[in-house]
């Protein structure tokens, strides 16, 4: 019994540390390497694809394997997709080999309808953050030839419980057949799976949320595509990425492949999944639009006592809506400066730069009402709900222009904003905000969790116009915010109180709202500090920081070398470092010339003094060669800073850096200076 159990435990420890080996040689070209080998031992034939030409072999590289088409029918239409492409990464391909080779195993038995293509892509570094660097997938994309023949289906593994349809990325969303084949894939095998953000698909067009690595280049190249994540295979769920994709490509036909709906929704009500599609979009918001502009041109003078009346006010109060309009879009513009300020001088997260941008925004409102309150200028409640109702519509038109999706979340805000009109107490009046905020709380919360920093950074500090747009989403919530200090005022009003101590006790009163509001949004802004519900990627750049944390000393060097054959001068830059790299990045810079006039590697020119970058793959060996043949004799300055992946113990999210300069005006090195993002 006891020897049993003891070889029970050294297998364990054997299997534990063949993954730990596997795990660690998953990037880069050892993970070509193995992965390639893998399929060559289980009888496939694999294709390299190099990632850029290249002086050497020590890059990683992409691997092909293609199923040719077992039928004789044509598409029947020119732009049908009679390609499919499965994509995984190599560094999944290692960990997983056996998940992925249940699939390539069906796939070489099998019969389909269509050609199908398998890319175990050489994944970018994950550390750093995605840059014009060539990665796997940007060389396969943009090397396909057809591109209106082919649509693609990427496949990863997270820890979620539950695997997740992935129907949009890169500022576009999936095709409405393509991400209800997946699904209806899962439903035969009674596989629960969900949809990210499958009701709010509009984020993703808008650019909101983060960006997919895999799919982004499939998008961007105009070619269909979505994305699975699967569940981290185990006993119970080793076979879903044959059982899915197996039978998503066993029943796919070209047929009505052409059309690209964007603007479909999706949900599921009663274990049931409905599907609504942009022609039923576009009726529903014609519908609702004809119907609000009756009641507002209709019944609101057609009835009631004191219909006259109210008529004529509204008329007279018609310039309230540009007023605030443009004091709002000037007051957020102001308000993203202050925000700047004051996350340079004490630090802010973009939730509370964001809290500092709206809560400004209603700080001037608040001021432009007690204005009004001594001008004698305010208005009946009527006046202002009737206000709030018109720009809700408007609102309807304005974003719907924007993204078709917007349509359900504008006209929800509506029907709250038109069935709670005859809100009059202070309670009613901030139940109703709330309500109001309703619609928008599933889009908070996927921007929370999926957003992408850089992208939020901008909606804080955009350019004025879109600041005006800004200004036109919150005009609602800013007219209701007039009912609540309308409401004040009558409260103190009722108590023979003097104007001038009825306003002060409205702006007490605004004043603990906006507090209030304040600790809302520090709350939210501590709980993506706690969750890191934000990845914290920064811009690369040298200087910020000493180079530290690396697992081992990286003892980077690089040297120029000329030489000169028929009177053609070739420059060499030799660079070696002790630790691997997870990228580098080579600039050169001239004298207001191109500084390359022809290399192996292409040469990427990014200013008028002709200064620019040569493009290499993340991962590169730990001696690298780079030969190019200089433009002019004249002198030229190479920068080279190498990224490196910190110690696994370190939270911090930086990479560290190294930089050195060398200047070839017959220095064959220079300083060496570090830094960090």
């Amino acid at each position: 019994m006891n020897r049993r159990l003891h070889v029970c435990i050294i297998s364990l420890l054997l299997y534990i540390l063949s993954v730990n080996a596997a795990a660690s040689t998953t990037a880069g070209k050892p993970a070509s390497d193995i992965v390639y080998k893998k399929l060559i031992s289980n009888g496939f034939f694999p294709q390299k694809a190099a990632l850029a030409p290249s002086e050497s072999n020590d890059f990683p590289y992409n691997i092909i394997l293609s199923f040719p088409s077992a039928s004789s029918r044509q598409a029947t239409d020119i732009d049908s997709k009679d390609t499919v492409i499965v994509v995984f990464s190599q560094y999944d391909a290692v960990l997983y080999f056996n998940e992925i080779r249940q699939l390539l195993e069906a796939l070489r038995t099998g019969t389909y309808d269509v050609s199908i293509q398998v890319l175990l892509s050489a994944d970018n570094s994950r550390q750093l953050p995605p840059s014009e660097i060539t990665d796997g997938i940007q060389v396969f994309t943009t090397e396909i030839e057809n591109a209106s023949s082919v649509c693609a289906v990427t496949a990863g593994f997270s820890a979620k419980n539950t695997p997740l349809i992935i129907p949009g990325s890169g500022g576009d969303t999936s095709p409405e057949w393509l991400v209800r084949r997946l699904s209806r894939a899962f439903t035969l095998h009674k596989i629960p799976f969900d949809i990210r953000n499958g009701n709010i698909l509009s984020m993703y067009r808008l650019g909101i949320l983060k960006d997919d690595e895999q799919l982004s280049p499939f998008l961007s190249a105009g070619i269909p595509a979505a994305g699975i994540l699967f569940t981290q295979p185990d006993a119970a769920s080793a076979s879903q990425v044959s059982e899915v994709l197996g039978s998503f490509l066993a029943s796919y036909t070209p047929k009505n492949t052409v059309e690209w709906d964007r603007h479909y929704l999706t949900e599921r009500i009663f274990g049931h999944r409905y599907w609504l599609k942009e022609p039923l979009t576009v009726s529903l918001f014609l519908v609702v639009t004809a119907v609000s502009l009756f009641i507002l041109s209709g019944f609101s003078f057609l009835f009631g006592r004191n219909k006259g009346q109210h008529k004529k006010q509204v008329l007279q109060a018609l310039y309230i809506i540009p007023v605030i309009l443009i004091l709002s879009g000037l007051s957020l513009h102001l308000g993203a400066r202050i925000s700047a300020v004051l996350t340079t001088s004490i630090g802010l997260s973009p939730v509370m730069q964001i809290a500092v941008k709206i809560l400004f925004s209603f700080l001037c409102l608040t001021f432009l009402y007690l204005v009004e309150i001594q001008m004698h200028m305010s208005f009946s409640p009527y006046v202002y709900s009737y206000l709030q109702t018109l720009m809700s519509v408007l609102n309807i038109f304005v974003f719907t222009a924007f993204d078709l999706s917007l349509f359900f979340l504008f006209t929800a805000e509506y029907i709250v904003i038109y069935l709670l009109r005859p809100a009059k107490r202070f309670i009613a009046l901030l139940f109703s905000m709330i309500c109001m905020f309703l619609p928008f709380l599933p889009y908070i919360i996927q921007m929370l969790q999926y957003g992408d920093t850089e992208t939020i950074n901008n909606m804080i500090y955009c350019p004025l116009q879109r600041n005006f747009l800004l200004a036109s989403g919150i005009l609602p919530f800013q007219i209701m915010w007039l009912r609540i200090l309308f409401r004040l005022q009558i409260r103190e009003s009722l108590k023979g109180e003097r104007k001038t101590v009825a306003a002060k006790r409205i702006a007490a009163g605004a004043s603990f709202s906006l507090v209030v509001l304040f600790f809302v949004f520090a709350g939210i802004s501590k709980l993506m500090n706690r969750y890191n519900l934000f990845s914290a990627y920064t811009t690369l750049s040298a200087g910020k920081a000493e180079m530290t944390g690396t697992p081992e000393p990286v003892n980077l060097s690089a040297a120029i070398t000329d030489s000169t054959y028929l009177g053609l001068k070739t420059r060499k830059i030799s660079v070696t470092s002790k630790l691997p790299a997870l990228r580098y990045r080579v600039t050169v810079s001239g004298n207001g010339t191109v500084p390359v006039y022809d290399s192996v590697y292409r040469f990427h020119s990014e200013s008028k003094d002709g200064s620019g970058y040569f493009i290499l793959p993340d991962w590169p060996p730990e001696q690298l060669s780079i030969s190019y043949t200089p433009a002019t004799g004249s002198d030229s300055t190479v920068r080279i800073t190498a990224f490196y992946e910190k110690e696994k113990n370190d939270r911090s999210p930086f990479i560290s850096v190294e930089t050195i300069l060398l200047n070839t005006g017959g220095i064959n090195s220079g300083g060496i200076t570090t830094g960090g993002s």
